[in-house]
């Protein structure tokens, strides 16, 4: 699980490393108009790659579910009946974007007229693009199935790196939009094509079975219509607490929320990396093995998270004042420690939540996310009043904290284990929570060599705690023998 592990933090940290590189350039070669065109059509694709309605992610469950058992029959069955509702999803989705290009030129974004003919070859080139992201989808999935990540990421790392590169490919030889966007388009036809053959080499198929089967699609479109809930919940979430601010405080307050927003969140790559390494795995796990999954996941997760989430909480107004000023530092040091823990708590959340969809009871983490939207935004809207950017980020731990405990709760009666859940004990979380609580108050104090001294005892103190109480000698073996492998190769 750690090696499927690092591959999938390789295949996230790839695009994050070339958009540093890369941003800076595309604005200043394309210039704001056209870029705020790239950046829509990023924004607007995104969504549209939704239209796989979380069908691949079920199409994983599923054939982990039956791996090497008896129906292998099955696995294939469920494999082309994947990717003809695939087939459907993105022949709708690239209908639906190419027909809203008008609306969403003209009238959504109202593109200034100079531009228009390149906007308009720009969607048109995006709605081409839509069907390749969902049908990757589909044949991202059997691999994952397979837990054959290195393939997966293999092409994910250039492509994912292309998606900020390719335009500055382009760029040598025109600055029309349409002609950037459609490298990116025809990278994304690519990366399809590339997963189908990794598909045919690597994931093994009983011959036949190719003939639509309606209860195997209706089992996919149910799965992935609660996973889709999920995809939803979380711009949802976004958009109400970014439109509270605006409406209640000021937009110079949206600005406050979302700079510290966006550094924090990127803490969710370790998650990411973790549970989708772990998820086919827990798909094809039940009772005591599923517990034991949840339980590693869970503290390999303390142990990346923990010292990440005190160096955020300790230095957020210096990281703040280095990056983008005193000014928004003043404002956002609060809101950026909010969300650190706010963060880390919902790293926490993601294997409760990945352990239900994995056993097929992706309809109880939908429920609760659905439930929790009324709640969050009277929370949300009580405490923006009283506190402004700050308040949002304090609403948005305590939605994070309340959902975890009922994931958590859900997973414990759902698989009807007695003991404690979910892999640490009450004291011990309390002594992490604590830790963190002290980076807090750490981080008021002068001079900065003594707010340094103070975060160097902290995390040291609970990395080393960590090592001794959290972590299984089976574990610590395991990891001092890879360091030992990785020194000894240099």
């Amino acid at each position: 699980m750690l090696t499927n592990t690092a591959w999938n933090l390789a295949g996230l940290g790839a695009p994050i490393l070339a958009a540093v590189v890369a941003m800076p350039l595309l604005i200043s070669q394309l210039g704001d108009a056209r870029f705020g065109i790239l950046a829509l059509g990023w924004m607007v694709t995104g969504y549209f790659a939704l239209f796989d309605f979380g069908v691949g992610r079920a199409t994983t469950r599923s054939m982990a579910a039956l791996r090497n058992t008896a129906a292998e029959g099955d696995h294939a069955s469920v494999f082309w009946n994947s990717l003809y509702v695939h087939a459907a999803l993105a022949s709708l989705g690239g209908v639906i974007f190419a027909a809203a290009v008008p609306w969403l030129v003209d009238i959504a974004f109202a593109i200034p007229p100079a531009l228009r003919d390149e906007a308009y070859a720009a969607f048109y080139w995006l709605a081409f693009s839509v069907p390749a992201l969902v049908l990757a989808s589909a044949l991202r999935g059997p691999l994952e199935a397979e837990q054959r990540f290195d393939l997966v990421n293999a092409v994910k790392m250039p492509i994912s790196a292309l998606n900020y590169l390719a335009p500055l490919l382009a760029l040598q030889f025109t600055h029309r939009i349409d002609a950037v966007i459609a490298v990116i388009a025809l990278s994304r036809w690519l990366a399809t094509l590339a997963y189908g053959e990794l598909c045919r080499r690597a994931v093994r198929l009983q011959p036949g079975h190719r003939a639509p089967r309606w209860s195997t699609i209706t089992d996919l479109l149910k799965d992935g219509g609660w996973l889709t809930v999920t995809s939803i919940a979380v711009p949802v979430i976004m958009m109400l607490d970014r439109s509270l601010i605006a409406r209640l405080v000021s937009l110079e307050a949206v600005t406050y929320y979302v700079v510290p927003y966006e550094v924090v969140t990127k803490m969710w790559i370790l998650s990411a990396s973790l549970l989708g390494a772990a998820y086919p795995l827990m798909s094809a796990s039940k009772g005591q093995d599923l517990r034991q999954l949840c339980d590693q996941a869970l503290r390999w997760l303390l142990v990346t998270a923990t010292p990440a989430t005190l160096t955020v909480v300790i230095f957020a107004d210096d990281l703040l004042r280095l990056w983008v000023g005193p000014h928004i530092a003043a404002h956002g040091a609060a809101v950026m420690q909010w969300l650190a823990i706010g963060v880390w708590i919902n790293i926490l959340a993601q294997v409760p939540l990945t352990a239900l969809q994995a056993s097929g009871r992706a309809n109880i983490v939908g429920s609760v996310q659905l439930l929790e939207l009324p709640f969050y935004a009277v929370l949300a809207w009580c405490l923006i009043l009283r506190h402004g950017a700050a308040g949002a980020a304090a609403a948005w731990t305590i939605r994070a904290t309340i959902e975890w405990a009922v994931l958590s709760f859900s997973l414990h009666r759902t698989e009807a284990h007695p003991g404690r859940w979910p892999g640490i004990s009450v004291p011990r979380f309390i002594l992490l929570s604590a830790t963190i609580m002290a980076g807090g108050l750490a981080a008021y104090a002068t001079p900065f060599a003594v707010k340094c001294l103070l975060a160097l005892v902290l995390i040291a103190g609970q990395a080393a705690w960590q090592w001794r109480y959290l972590l299984t000698a089976q574990e610590r073996g395991k990891l001092l023998a890879r360091i030992s492998r990785q020194t000894a190769t240099k």
